[in-house]
C-alpha cells in the first residue's frame, strides 16, 4: 500500500523535479570534488608538510623507486 502509493508520488514529481534536482546534485557533487582536491592540495604541497620527508615514501615513491 504506502510503496504504491509512494510510486506514484515519484511518478508525478519526477517530472517537474528530475532535472533541478539532477542539477543540484551535480553542483553538489562538484563543490564536494573541489573541497576534496583543495584539500588534498594543501596537505601534499604545504611547505608545513615539507619538512616531513618520510610521507611522500610511505604515500607514493615506494612504488615509483624501491629501495632494495
Amino acid at each position: 500500500m504506502w510503496i504504491q502509493h509512494h510510486i506514484e508520488y515519484s511518478k508525478l514529481t519526477n517530472n517537474i523535479h528530475s532535472k533541478k534536482v539532477t542539477s543540484v546534485a551535480f553542483f553538489n557533487l562538484f563543490i564536494y570534488l573541489f573541497q576534496v582536491m583543495q584539500f588534498l592540495g594543501f596537505f601534499l604541497f604545504s611547505p608545513i608538510f615539507k619538512q616531513f620527508q618520510y610521507l611522500p615514501d610511505i604515500c607514493f615513491f615506494n612504488e615509483l623507486n624501491p629501495k632494495n
